[in-house]
């Protein structure tokens, strides 16, 4: 398996809240007949002092069974109320984890989340913006 943990520093102008709304990663599988690869993302906001907030991680599970061999997109809405911090700086911890097995024939096995590129990039979030009360 292979884990990446990404930290975001935000500052929310006063007043406003943020919400994430869609998580879109792309990658590529090729997986034997007879094996799996698990992709997993997760966020949550912390506070500027990187203590977690009490909410639990919001989190997205994909499985591609074998066989199978070709890119993918993986795009999540987020439902539920995971709004940031009202007018202040947090950070927005997120994590992706692959965990790719192999057949009983312990055929090759690979999945992957490509790297950032000038054209597009492997993960996107979409983000809504709000008025506090």
């Amino acid at each position: 398996s292979s884990d990446c943990r990404v930290q975001i520093p935000f500052e929310i102008p006063a007043g406003f809240r943020m919400q994430v709304v869609k998580i879109s990663y792309r990658g590529f599988a090729s997986v034997p007949s007879g094996g799996q690869a698990i992709f997993e993302t997760s966020f949550r906001f912390t506070e500027p002092d990187h203590r977690q907030k009490k909410q639990n991680f919001v989190i997205r599970r994909k499985k591609f069974v074998g066989p199978r061999e070709d890119l993918f997109t993986i795009s999540s809405k987020i439902r539920g109320p995971h709004w940031s911090p009202c007018g202040q700086r947090f950070t927005l911890l997120a994590e992706s984890r692959i965990f790719v097995q192999s057949n009983s024939a312990g055929e090759e096995a690979l999945a992957t989340v490509d790297s950032l590129d000038s054209t597009t990039s492997p993960a996107v979030y979409h983000l809504r913006w709000k008025k506090c009360r």
